[in-house]
């Protein structure tokens, strides 16, 4: 059975000469350099900012922040494993403590060595790890929970990163090697040996099952272990080496997808590193990328000039194409096979296919912000780059600023979500629909013929579309 597919007017604006998206800047968080981190619990709604002293929180995904802490000094932040976030004040020999925040105030957690820069463990376990510096570097051990400390044997402690209960990543310059340890410290096996001292060591966060590490060595390079760091290769993001690699991130909502960052630019890959494009921020030129977070529908991206929101329901990229899907019944679509929830499920009704609109239209880059709801008037408004969109529920005027055209199907109303049946209109060749079965769309962006440049699912492109939210 094929559907009758009927009309969803989409308006497309395509701006000449690589036009850019500009992300958001974010209030409070503004002229500081800044870092942010997400809870490494799959939950990207909760976010932490440091600018090294004061420490922000945000549980919405970045639209909230609250100034949980001031501090001299931050010299070491982390969110571990139980979702809080735990720091090191100023370099005071009097002040060795790790503190926690536990959703409430600020409390002494842990006592280090004197001299201890970092710190890795699992909150509740009894083995801590500390990267001490006092002359060079020393990575101390406890295994009674801060009772006593001794060395341990690895030449490490400059770098440290955990994953799961007992799997530890260490460094020490100098050695250009990394050292992984599966049984908490006990034993260790060192990497092959590296052109430069490591940097940073960024181990997947699906490390248990793809064993998956990531090394920026201190002159930028990047390097990438498959097997648990037995070995590593070298790789340059999409052919870039003109920069040094400051941070790579791991997307949680994205399945595949992972950034590399760069001082000056964001590349982004939709296919864990096997090709890549960049990201277009619409940053200021002179801004210097610190890294970048994961949100709901986009990107934080934290820099010397504050912490910026791009928004956009999908991460705007330049060059790549996207496939967002919707089925009869599912209350979920997929974005390039990622499944996200919705609290409506598509139905069928007269052999047509209705979709929950906010939700596609989230898919294809609008952001709820741009989204108004007159419930008076049953009257959908969305306003986008001076682009004003009004539909009424039950109504078929469709009113794009001041034009008014018709549509063959008006806007349903069921469980408190806007319905329509969906489809391309015609003249828009970019925007195709395809069949994936009896029962199941697939939205997909394409090239245009006609287009310069080409069509892409990005905010940079000036993505608007025209139907109800």
């Amino acid at each position: 059975m094929r559907f009758l597919l009927t009309a969803v007017i989409f308006v497309l604006v395509v701006l000449t000469g690589g036009a850019i998206c500009h992300a958001e800047q974010l209030d409070g968080i503004m002229n500081k350099n800044v870092a942010v981190y997400t809870v490494n619990r799959g939950d990207t709604s909760l976010i932490y900012a440091n600018d090294g002293e004061n420490i922000y929180f945000s549980k919405d995904g970045g639209k909230l922040w609250s100034k949980i802490g001031s501090f001299n000094m931050v010299r070491y932040f982390a969110v571990l494993s139980d979702g809080n976030p735990y720091i090191l004040k100023d370099r005071s020999d009097m002040d060795n403590f790790v503190y926690r925040y536990n959703g409430y105030k600020w409390e002494k957690y842990l006592e280090l060595p004197k001299h201890s820069e970092m710190f890795a463990f699992n909150p509740g376990g009894n083995t801590i790890f500390s990267g001490v510096l006092y002359g060079t570097w020393k990575l101390m051990w406890s295994t009674n929970r801060c009772s006593s400390w001794s060395l341990n044997e690895v030449n490490g402690g400059a770098a440290l990163a955990q994953r799961g209960e007992r799997t530890l990543f260490t460094s020490a310059p100098g050695s250009k090697k990394v050292a992984v340890s599966v049984d908490n410290g006990v034993t260790w096996t060192y990497s092959n040996m590296f052109k430069d001292t490591v940097a940073k060591i960024i181990p997947s966060p699906r490390y248990d099952s793809d064993k998956v590490i990531i090394i920026i060595l201190s002159n930028g390079e990047l390097y990438r272990s498959s097997d648990g760091g037995k070995s590593f290769s070298g790789f340059t993001p999409g052919g870039y080496t003109s920069g040094k690699a400051v941070d790579y991130c791991f997307a949680y909502s994205y399945g595949n997808a992972v950034y590399t960052v760069f001082k000056d630019r964001i590349k982004i890959s939709n296919d864990n590193g096997a090709s890549w494009e960049e990201l277009l921020t619409g940053l200021q030129p002179d801004a210097n990328i610190n890294n970048v977070a994961e949100i709901p529908g986009g990107l934080l991206i934290a820099t010397d000039r504050g912490l910026f929101k791009l928004s956009s329901g999908v991460v705007p990229v330049k060059g790549s194409g996207f496939e967002a899907s919707f089925s009869d019944g599912d209350a979920f679509y997929k974005i390039n096979g990622v499944q996200y929830s919705m609290d409506i499920g598509s139905f069928i009704e007269s052999n047509r296919l209705y979709v929950p609109v906010r939700f596609l239209a989230n898919a294809l880059g609008l952001s709820d912000e741009n989204i108004y709801w007159d419930k008076d008037d049953n009257e959908i408004e969305m306003v986008k780059d001076g682009v004003k969109v009004s539909l009424q529920v039950n109504n078929n005027e469709l009113r794009v600023n001041n034009t008014t055209t018709s549509m063959d199907v008006v806007p349903v109303i069921k469980n408190d979500r806007v319905m329509l049946p969906a489809r391309w209109d015609p003249p828009f060749t970019s925007l195709r629909t395809q069949f994936m079965s009896p029962f199941a769309i697939s939205i997909q962006l394409a090239r245009s013929s006609t287009s310069s440049p080409p069509v892409v699912p990005t905010a940079s492109m000036a993505f608007i579309l025209t139907f109800p939210i």
